[in-house]
């Protein structure tokens, strides 16, 4: 393959990578995503896990489905948040779990999720949830004593009857569920086993959540309000093109290129995007009529820091560039002010003392789910070969950049005048001329703006130059000639970037977290270590035929009481359904 055929096949690749970078800015919100957000629990300690489960449906009941992103971030009644997190979206939603800070102060907490699309209409169209945290050491337990004291009269009766008759089972007119035990009443370590029984229309699929819990872990008071599958009228008019771009391959980095006088967007400024890496590799956009830009955050460029730099724009104005804080719009929430029924803080002090155990045996009941997807990564190569490879080890010690150059790169020719250095690079293309303008200089990666950290460079610092000394053309960008250079150690950056720059954190999805259960052997059960699991299963996604049954187990535990089995799944049509059953532990 000629070296011709390669260069015009990469820069085609290049010229692809860009425009779908900036395609996603055009993508027409046609679909209004709803979410519905599940948890398996209520109320928890912290030092354990949430376990979630997203649903995703849409005005067209599920049909075209395009969002892949959701945001879920764990929040204070004040706005605060705790923490935030990239899942990953199949075609019916996404899983995983939340690690909650021991250092949590007790109190009421909200689990959010939404999509960029939905951060449109505004924060009380998200998914919300409303949990109780209690932190394993706050033996007073202010915040729930107050509301004990006034309890309302719709929960004095006894607390399982209440919770039951407020779970309000929701079934689908579509949907006809059972849940069948083999027992309604089981002892200490015992395999219990159910099935579901799911009669729907031969159409129909189910996308099935399920979990078992006590039965006080589940305060359905915190979220009445909670009608999935419900989608709100909302006009799009107005709203730009960046606003309702949808994520529908992988994170959006989005931001805004303003005048620093007065504020206003400035429209056509390349933001370039580069990362700290062996590779020389460079990823650009240019900013819209409002002044938005977009990236798209492919795994070549996930996990890793980013640093934005932007040309200027040939005039007198001064740009500031401003980052999206997707996390920042989802507002505040009021706390929980209602009665509580009295045996709610016991429960709750009995699940601290069980997390204290959990802690001093080392229990850990999540794992990280392997996936089997092979992601391929493609980086954003600059260029694929350079014309030369310089190798300073070769040499006799040099002491400074401008000797490097002089003895060992005479393809570089380096210059200080009027206190400012000054490069000109040979062009590969002719026999003596050296190009009129400076070339691209990187240092592992990222570009240069301060030469004098570059000047200082021995050769005991370099692993190695490369030299793209070629007229070398990159989407629309030209340069005449690259000069980059990779050192044997990791550098602070900061000293060389140019100015101004900004640096962004790394954009990394949530890897999926699953609900690890011991093995219900004989060995386990004459085991001296207590099992004090408050989740006795989690499957977060089952899908199921309509006609068709299916079979689950679990074990119980050392914790004895009433537990739930909770169902709740969503149809293809985006039809929700929920269901529960409740059984008994006696130890």
């Amino acid at each position: 393959m000629s070296r011709m055929f390669q260069t015009i096949s990469f820069l085609a690749l290049i010229y692809l990578i860009h425009v779908m970078a900036l395609g996603a800015l055009a993508s027409p919100a046609s679909e209004r995503e709803n979410i519905l957000l599940h948890t398996d629990r209520d109320v928890y300690v912290a030092g354990e896990d949430v376990f979630f489960r997203i649903f995703q449906t849409n005005e067209n009941k599920r049909e075209g489905l395009s969002a892949r992103i959701a945001y879920i971030l764990l929040q204070t009644p004040e706005g605060e948040m705790v923490e935030g997190y990239l899942v990953s979206l199949d075609e019916t939603g996404g899983y995983g779990s939340i690690y909650l800070p021991d250092t949590l102060s007790s109190g009421f907490y909200a689990l959010r999720a939404y999509t960029r699309n939905m951060l449109n209409r505004g924060a009380e169209h998200m998914a919300q949830k409303h949990l109780f945290i209690s932190n394993r050491f706050d033996d007073q337990l202010d915040v729930l004593m107050e509301l004990e004291e006034q309890p309302s009269e719709a929960i004095k009766a006894p607390y399982v009857d209440s919770l039951l008759s407020a779970s309000d089972n929701r079934i689908s007119p579509e949907v006809e569920l059972s849940i069948n035990m083999d027992s309604r009443m089981y002892g200490r370590r015992e395999q219990a086993n159910f099935e579901l029984e799911l009669t729907m229309p031969e159409s129909q699929v189910a996308d099935v959540t399920l979990a078992v819990v006590p039965a006080l872990s589940l305060w359905p008071f915190l979220n009445p309000d909670e009608q999935p599958g419900v989608i709100a009228e909302i006009s799009t008019n107005g709203l730009n093109a960046l606003q309702i771009a949808e994520e529908t391959v992988y994170p959006l980095l989005t931001g805004r290129v303003t005048d620093k006088r007065d504020h206003a967007p400035v429209e056509g400024v390349r933001v370039l995007l580069n990362t700290l890496d062996s590779l020389t590799t460079l990823t650009y956009t240019k900013s819209g009529e409002n002044g938005y830009f977009s990236f798209a955050i492919d795994p070549f460029l996930q996990d890793k820091t980013i640093y934005l730099t932007w040309e200027n724009p040939g005039d007198d104005r001064s740009l500031d560039l401003s980052i999206t804080d997707v996390f920042e719009a989802a507002g505040t929430f009021e706390a929980y002010r209602g009665g509580i029924h009295p045996s709610i803080p016991l429960y709750v002090r009995e699940s601290q003392d069980v997390l204290k155990v959990q802690k001093a045996y080392g229990s850990v009941y999540t794992q990280t789910e392997v996936q089997d997807t092979v992601l391929q990564i493609n980086p954003h190569l600059l260029y694929s070969q350079p014309i030369r490879i310089i190798d300073p080890s070769r040499y006799v010690p040099l002491d400074d950049f401008q000797e490097i150059a002089r003895e060992i790169i005479p393809w570089l020719r380096i210059r200080r005048a009027r206190g400012e250095w000054t490069m000109q690079m040979h062009n590969e293309r002719t026999a003596y001329t050296f190009f009129s303008t400076p070339p691209a200089i990187f240092i592992n990666g990222l570009p240069v703006g301060n030469k004098d950290t570059l000047m200082g460079f021995t050769s005991e610092m370099i692993q190695h130059i490369e030299l793209q000394n070629i007229p070398w053309r990159y989407g629309d960008m030209s340069f005449t000639g690259i000069l980059s250079i990779f050192t044997r150690h990791n550098l602070d950056p900061d000293p060389f970037l140019p100015r101004p720059y900004v640096m962004v954190d790394p954009i990394r999805l949530h890897p999926p977290g699953r609900h690890f259960v011991p093995v219900a052997d004989d060995e386990n059960r004459q085991a001296n270590t207590p099992d004090f699991r408050q989740l006795l299963f989690w499957e977060p996604s089952v899908i199921i035929d309509g006609g068709q049954k299916s079979s689950f187990s679990f074990h119980t535990g050392d914790l004895g009481g009433t537990y739930v089995i909770v169902v709740k799944g969503m149809l293809k049509t985006g039809e929700v359904f929920y269901q529960s059953k409740v059984f008994d532990v006696v130890l």
